[in-house]
């Protein structure tokens, strides 16, 4: 089964800051709903990466409200 780091990075240029979850993929396709919680601090905005932060961004300047709502990664 193969892993995949999802990362998803404050770009603001006062945090900058970034969180990596490491997921297993059971199956084919397989979902993955990424947000942040309604009580972080965090105002973005945000890249969502897969693998690692050198590729190219799977979500770029994702909004607060957006990573609230939750963006969908799919394998």
């Amino acid at each position: 089964m193969p892993t995949y780091d999802i990362i998803v990075v404050n770009t603001d240029p006062s945090c900058n800051n970034s969180i990596t979850q490491q997921i297993t993929v059971t199956g084919s396709p397989q979902n993955f709903l990424v947000q942040i919680e309604s009580n972080s601090t965090a105002q973005g905005p945000f890249d969502v990466y897969t693998g690692n932060t050198g590729t190219t961004a799977v979500y770029t300047a994702q909004t607060r409200g957006d990573m609230v709502a939750g963006q969908i990664i799919s394998f």
